[in-house]
């Protein structure tokens, strides 16, 4: 599900950096399989593919969280379950460092102006708009609800906490290809927030005032010897 050209895209990153990026890759490439396929025919790509290599990122990453797992064969009857609940938590863990490595202000939470505000609020109800088209169940369309009307709620806060869109990111990118885009644009305008944040956290840093040396003073010269600051018996020639 990686390509050569991926693998380039991650020089200069640090471990954490790669293991989201890889994440996303892969469930971008994963949802389109999906889109591509339809309802009838099988994916090119399917959660044991994503979990093959995403696993495999994890642990060359050192991320704890998910690295000790295993993978299942595709011949048990529990394999399907098991990669759709690692890809939940390996897409959880991968919007968290994202927003870690986002802007180093403050990882916990991030402030909006109204118009970030109003832009949040906008694309939150093209969200409602998408999930009440989908096709889910109409018991998880009612967690998506309730977990919409509680980030709505901490976007009015003066500060939001990043946990709010991490439970709304974890359950976009475990459901279709329309939910998992409106989310995407819900964490890239978390991403520019924080970026901005950091941004003026450095432009406002004081900067160290220059250091004036006192002058030095000049030393004057030695008053000229007047012939009195001999010894006398110098002078005396006997």
């Amino acid at each position: 599900m990686l390509t050569p050209e991926d693998m380039e895209g991650l020089i200069g990153l640090n471990p954490e950096q790669k293991f989201y990026t890889i994440e996303r890759i892969v469930s971008r490439r994963l949802f389109a399989a999906r889109a591509a396929a339809g309802q009838n025919d099988y994916p090119e790509y399917d959660d044991f593919d994503y979990m093959v290599t995403v696993l495999a990122a994890a642990q060359e990453c050192e991320i704890d969280e998910l690295s000790g797992e295993t993978i299942p064969s595709r011949s048990w009857e529990n394999c399907a379950a098991r990669c759709q609940d690692f890809r939940d938590n390996a897409s959880r863990v991968s919007q968290r460092l994202m927003m870690r490595h986002a802007g180093s202000y403050d990882p916990n939470t991030v402030a909006f102006d109204n118009k970030t505000k109003e832009k949040l609020r906008f694309h939150l109800s093209q969200l409602r708009a998408v999930i009440e088209k989908d096709t889910m169940p109409d018991w998880q369309k009612q967690e998506w609800y309730e977990a919409i009307t509680e980030l709505e709620a901490q976007i009015d806060k003066a500060r939001t906490a990043v946990g709010a869109f991490i439970d709304v990111v974890g359950k976009g990118l475990s459901g279709s290809m329309p939910v998992a885009e409106a989310v995407d644009r819900l964490v890239a305008i978390v991403k520019e927030a924080k970026m901005v944040e950091a941004a003026r956290g450095i432009l406002s840093a004081p900067v160290a005032r220059k250091q004036i040396e006192a002058p030095k003073q000049k030393q004057l010269p030695k008053p000229a010897k007047n012939g009195f600051d001999k010894a006398l018996d110098d002078e005396i020639p006997f």
